[in-house]
């Protein structure tokens, strides 16, 4: 015999929580909702928020994901922005302040710009330098000319040197000496003194390259006058090889006007329109007539000084005292 078997209890009543059972239970409410925290959120009625006080879940749920790009990556660029700046601002700021910071705050006024004059100088400014005689052999007297500080180019500045010139010949108590050609400031360089008397027989350019600017002046006198000349040094830098060569065609296509005034008086046209070769004590030199016995002569000393002189007896004389 089976014994009685005891009734089986009947399970409590299993309730699910649904959207709608929520949403029921809020309506029967009046708008309150109790979150399992304690906190209370009251929401008007017809609108309900989906939000839980202190669950991070349900917060991150009100941000969208759009806004939380566009907030990251606007701190990029600002992130970007300041390590460049810091990067690149010392090497800039560098340039005005190499030895660093903040440059400093000048409160110098700047200097004004002087304008030309409206009329230029027509005063040239002279190189003066120290001058050593080229003589080897002291000539008995020496002699100081003054130059103009004007350019020698018109006629009436010419025969002011002419006169100067002439003027020193008449105190001289020697057939031959030295002419110290003195500036403003002390000896005149080769290249200002030839072309105040606009006697510059050389091309300036090439006479500055390959001659020293110290040059020996020297006067002879005869019975017919006063005969300058002038010697020339080359530089050391200058290879005469090279250099001679060219000196015949610079000198000779020179115009005559300008070896003329060369001469204390300046001859006429010459009477020979060309150079002709002469020799004195077995040394070549060219020489250019002008007529009644009055001559142009040059040529070289030892292949290192070359000799102009308006009397062929001058140049003798001068290298007797340059020591041939």
């Amino acid at each position: 015999m089976i014994p009685d078997t005891p009734p089986i209890p009947s399970s409590p009543e299993i309730r699910v929580r649904t959207m709608e059972s929520d949403i029921a239970a809020v309506g029967a409410r009046g708008g309150e909702v109790i979150t399992g925290t304690g906190g209370r959120v009251v929401a008007p009625q017809g609108e309900m928020y989906s939000f839980a006080k202190g669950n991070p879940r349900e917060l991150s749920n009100v941000l969208s994901p759009r806004l939380l790009i566009i907030i990251g990556v606007f701190a990029i660029v600002l992130l970007v922005g300041y390590l460049l700046y810091s990067f690149f601002y010392p090497f800039f700021a560098g340039r005005d302040n190499p030895e660093g910071g903040a440059p400093p705050i000048s409160s110098a006024v700047p200097p004004r710009t002087e304008l030309p004059p409206l009329v230029p100088d027509l005063e040239p400014t002279a190189t003066t330098i120290t001058h050593v005689s080229f003589f080897r052999l002291a000539p008995g007297e020496s002699v100081e000319l003054t130059a103009r500080t004007g350019p020698a180019t018109s006629a009436e500045n010419l025969q002011t040197f002419s006169q100067r010139f002439s003027a020193l010949a008449g105190r001289m108590r020697e057939s031959f000496g030295e002419v110290l050609v003195r500036g403003e400031n002390g000896q005149l360089a080769a290249g200002d003194f030839f072309s105040r008397i606009d006697a510059a027989l050389l091309p300036p350019d090439f006479l500055a390259e390959n001659f020293n600017q110290d040059f020996t002046a020297f006067m002879y006198k005869d019975a017919k006058g006063a005969w300058p000349g002038y010697v020339l040094q080359l530089k050391k830098s200058a290879t005469p090889v090279l250099v001679i060569p060219k000196i015949n065609p610079a000198i000779e296509s020179a115009a005559p006007e300008k070896i003329a005034n060369l001469y204390l008086a300046p001859p006429a046209v010459p009477s020979s329109p060309a150079f002709k070769d002469v020799s004195i004590d077995e040394k070549p030199f060219r020489i250019l007539s002008f007529g009644k016995g009055i001559e142009f002569i040059y040529g070289w000393f030892n292949n290192s000084l070359l000799v102009l002189s308006t009397s062929r007896a001058g140049l003798e004389k001068a290298f007797f005292y340059l020591g041939r």
